[in-house]
């Protein structure tokens, strides 16, 4: 039905396929995660409609089709190719193929390959008429490209219309009924202190003093909020500027640490935190003891990342050197660099992860062998004594590694434990499961789709993904497939796939994985 401006949602659909699928599942989630800047930055008006103005290309491209040009010269296939494309944007009854058309169109003429040999034509013609051919092409392609723009700068106005006023009305909604999320706390207790004085004031008495713990991970929405609570509650303000509040003595604290600012929790930025203390006038301490490592290791790392952190305004916080502070201290330790060295072979390696996972699990089996055959020395409260199995932790970046590093452990007779992790979770049968039903929780994620179908679950190999997508079908589970391909397996499997969607509004994650077993026949 009609939507913003006088658009439909068939013709947002039509922009969502013209290359862009994935972004307005992403933009959903941003504008969503992020509504009070929608508020205060996207343009909500509605686009007026818009369809693409092809007549002139077309006219343009047919006259160059036209021109003599010497046989076998590049510019005999350039022209060829320009004459199918013009041919079906003059056939295209719909936005999307027109605009698919001038894609085309203006691919063809940026490809350096296409421009022709002068001194062809100077045998043929003369150089001048290639000179005059080239230029023509060039603004052929400026035109085709600037319908490609256009259709991009309508989609983002149509998509920011459309998602805007949806994420606001549901931030309302939301708020009228009591179920309000995270982020519209932070929002609505923003709103309450910057814009009620009263409230302000009692919060300021009440509350006498603010930590704001884990800083490099805090929403500047939650600074704003501290600042005002703790500045004088009748501190000027110019229009409305925070910024220009400042704590009064005593009343905040921020403790973080920058290295660890590597998530961006709810907006969290380095550069805020990097500035917070000039923002707020507040006094520094950096805390340097370290109770955990010895003297070595310490002394390692303060020269290692000493080196390699430099500092840099708003982006890279300087090194601050730590102090070895552990209890019952021992000058001993070390670090010792282990894994795959530069070899011939190493380049075959990275090619094959399989051999390169087993490789890197042996010669870290290898380390802790070589520890408890050598009996290094551990410390145990004050004493020091020699190591033991369950003082050797090895970190695992991912469970992808995990079934190589068991069996090299195994093979060594290394008595070990597995933490946190199980070994059914990197089985082929639930990565095909959780690959089926990632492809049915997010339908614009095309890759899950196309891995879920060449799972055990479906079969479809890859001739029948090719015989699919060359038949006109589509990697979305909601459209309906091509009359020709109704029957095909890739349409059954499709099919399954769309009915754990539908299923899962009402069914629990453990029905969906009953039935998905059971049906498959896993």
């Amino acid at each position: 039905g009609p939507i913003a401006g006088g658009a439909t949602f068939v013709q947002l659909c039509e922009l969502e396929d013209f290359g862009l699928t994935k972004s307005f599942r992403r933009v959903a989630v941003d504008f969503h995660e992020n509504w009070d800047l929608v508020q205060q930055r996207v343009d909500r008006t509605p686009p007026d409609p818009w369809e693409p103005d092809v007549a002139g290309l077309a006219s343009a491209a047919e006259a160059v089709c036209g021109v003599d040009v010497p046989p076998g010269d590049r510019q005999e296939h350039c022209l060829a190719k320009l004459a199918e494309h013009v041919a079906k944007l003059r056939q295209a009854t719909t936005m999307i193929d027109r605009l698919r058309a001038a894609v085309a169109i203006e691919q063809l003429l940026k490809n350096p390959n296409r421009t022709g040999s002068k001194a062809n034509w100077k045998r043929y013609s003369s150089e001048a008429a290639l000179d005059d051919l080239r230029q023509r092409e060039v603004e052929i392609r400026d035109t085709a490209e600037a319908i490609v723009i256009a259709a991009h700068d309508y989609r983002r106005s149509l998509v920011g219309a459309v998602l805007g006023r949806w994420v606001l009305e549901a931030a309302e909604q939301r708020a009228a009924d009591g179920t309000v999320e995270f982020h519209d706390l932070l929002v609505l207790a923003r709103r309450l202190v910057a814009t009620r004085p009263e409230a302000r004031a009692i919060l300021h008495d009440r509350y006498q003093r603010l930590l704001l713990d884990e800083f490099q991970d805090t929403d500047p929405i939650q600074l704003e909020i501290a600042v005002r609570l703790t500045a004088a509650p009748d501190a000027p303000e110019q229009d409305g500027d925070w910024t220009a509040l400042r704590p009064l003595p005593g009343r905040l604290f921020i403790v973080g640490d920058p290295k660890q600012s590597i998530y961006r929790f709810r907006r969290a930025d380095i550069a805020q935190y990097l500035r917070s203390a000039d923002l707020i006038g507040a006094d520094r301490e950096v805390l340097r003891a370290n109770f955990r490592s010895s003297e070595p290791v310490i002394a390692w790392v303060n020269h290692v990342f000493g080196n390699l952190i430099e500092f840099a305004d708003d982006t890279q916080p300087a090194y601050q050197p730590l102090v070895a502070c552990r209890r019952h201290h021992r000058q001993h330790g070390s670090v010792r660099l282990i894994g795959v060295e530069a070899s011939a072979d190493l380049a075959e390696l990275r090619a094959n992860a399989d051999a390169l996972r087993a490789r890197e699990a042996a010669e870290a089996a290898d380390a802790v062998a070589t520890a408890l055959h050598e009996r290094w020395l551990v410390t145990d409260e004050a004493e020091l004594r020699e190591c033991r199995p369950g003082d050797i932790t090895i970190l695992l970046p991912a469970r992808t590694s995990l079934v190589a590093l068991e069996a090299a452990l195994r093979e060594r007779d290394i008595p070990y434990r597995a933490e946190n992790s199980s070994i059914v979770y990197v089985t082929h049968e639930v990565r095909h499961l959780m690959l089926a039903l990632s492809a049915a929780d997010d339908p614009t994620a095309e890759l899950k789709l196309i891995a879920a179908l060449r799972t055990g679950l479906y079969g479809c190999s890859d001739v029948e993904l090719y015989e699919w997508r060359a038949g006109g079908g589509s990697w979305s589970i909601w459209r309906e497939p091509p009359e020709a391909l109704r029957d095909h397996p890739v349409a059954e499997a499709i099919a399954h796939i769309r009915s754990l969607a539908e299923r899962a509004t009402w069914s629990t994650p453990a029905d969906l994985i009953a039935a998905l077993v059971d049906e498959r026949r896993l």
